[in-house]
């Protein structure tokens, strides 16, 4: 169990950056990241669909094992919230880590950034004034900011400041004290927003968050991979597509910040093959 991997559940890239922070706190684990890009964006699909992509994803990805799950799309997390244990969704890291942000304050002002279903579903809402429950709360959907920051685009892009710009102002608006990103892809364009909304706001990088989730978890149930225990040249991340374009992979190392190994192409075919294993638990 220990050797087995963490696997990383996303419906675009933006889950490699988890897989960074993840190799940044947790450099002994093996890592394997699925990214179903090819039926991305799960934002248009209904429910019952939504659990059907994870638990086909999850039976493919998986099928050697796996000790623990990061689910790094906010909208499935939504969906499949409460998550069974073994499993790391956005929802509760992301609101243990924006009530920390807001520190003392009695009654702080939260903004948050995350997509229309997600908010929709109420689950990060009910998460965020479990926490606090004299917060004020503003969630605003972000689904075309999380697009172009998808796009790998520069952090001084002129389109990608504008649409931070006006994504943003309703929440300087209503003076947030905090802004959290709810959503993976925007925490690959953390750095700008925050420069957008100035250095009175804290912005809440919600990738941060489920990497300290993931290493306390593993850390209580005692399932760290012990220091140097690698086998020689062994490779620590493994990761698979659904979609082939040379340009996407382009994009994943952009996204990425490091230098990614050739992934595994896969057939969607194949996944709609396969039964929804209703089981979603770790195996080794």
């Amino acid at each position: 169990m220990l050797s087995a991997p963490i696997l990383v559940l996303d419906s675009a890239l933006a889950g490699l950056r988890l897989i960074g922070r993840l190799r940044d706190k947790l450099p002994e684990e093996r890592l394997l990241f699925f990214a179903d890009v090819s039926r991305h964006p799960y934002h248009v699909r209904s429910v019952e669909s939504i659990e059907r992509l994870v638990r086909q994803n999850l039976k493919f990805a998986g099928r050697d094992g796996f000790k623990h799950v990061v689910l790094g799309c906010d909208i499935a997390s939504a969906v499949l919230a409460p998550l069974p244990p073994g499993w790391t969704g956005v929802i509760d890291p992301a609101a243990r880590a924006a009530v920390d942000a807001a520190g003392s304050l009695d009654k702080p002002v939260i903004g948050v950034l995350s997509s229309t279903p997600a908010i929709e579903r109420r689950a990060l809402e009910r998460a965020l004034m479990k926490r606090r429950t004299r917060a004020r709360l503003h969630l605003r959907p972000a689904h075309t900011l999380a697009m172009l920051a998808e796009e790998g685009r520069d952090h001084d892009d002129p389109l990608l400041i504008l649409a931070i710009e006006q994504t943003i102002r309703p929440l300087l608006d209503r003076a947030c004290d905090v802004i959290l990103l709810a959503s993976t892809s925007l925490c690959t364009i953390r750095t700008s927003i925050a420069s957008v909304a100035g250095p009175h706001v804290r912005v809440v990088d919600v990738a941060d968050a489920v990497a300290d989730d993931v290493a306390r978890r593993l850390t209580r149930a005692r399932l760290l991979r012990p220091a140097s225990s690698h086998a020689p040249h062994a490779p620590t991340l493994r990761w698979m597509l659904t979609d082939e374009s040379p340009a996407i992979f382009d994009r994943a190392e952009r996204l990425a910040g490091f230098e990614l190994p050739p992934p595994t192409i896969v057939n969607t075919d194949d996944l709609d093959q396969l039964p929804s294993d209703s089981r979603l638990r770790p195996t080794a």
